[in-house]
Formats: structure tokens, sequence, C-alpha cells
């Protein structure tokens, strides 16, 4: 992500390859002060859990395992 990419007010969807990553980048997005609406993810593990590390009420997997 480049400076100034996510300014206040600016509504971001973010995409990862885990949720972990995810959260992490959330984190930094909304310290951003950008508002996060939602996470993409191309596949979703979940055993992995990560979707509960995640601050965002909207997430979307293409496959789902």
């Amino acid at each position: 992500m480049t400076v100034g990419a996510a300014e206040a007010s600016r509504l971001m969807l973010s995409t990862a390859e885990g949720g972990g990553t995810a959260a992490a980048a959330v984190r930094l997005l909304e310290k951003a002060k950008a508002d996060v609406v939602g996470c993409a993810f191309l596949i979703e593990l979940a055993a992995l859990g990560g979707r509960k590390a995640l601050s965002v009420d909207r997430c979307h997997s293409v496959l789902f395992y």
C-alpha cells in the first residue's frame, strides 16, 4: 500500500491471503482513518479461524473449505 492510498472517509475493501494478514491490513487501514467495509478471499480455510481475527462485518470467500 502506498502513502495516501487510504484517506479518512474513503471506503476500503481489503484482500489478503490469510486472516492474520487481512487483520493486519484492516488495522493499518483503520489507523489511516479509512472505513473498511469488508474483506474478500479467494479461498477460506475454516479450520484456521481467520475470519474471527477480523474486525469487519462483511467477509466474502469464493471457495470455503
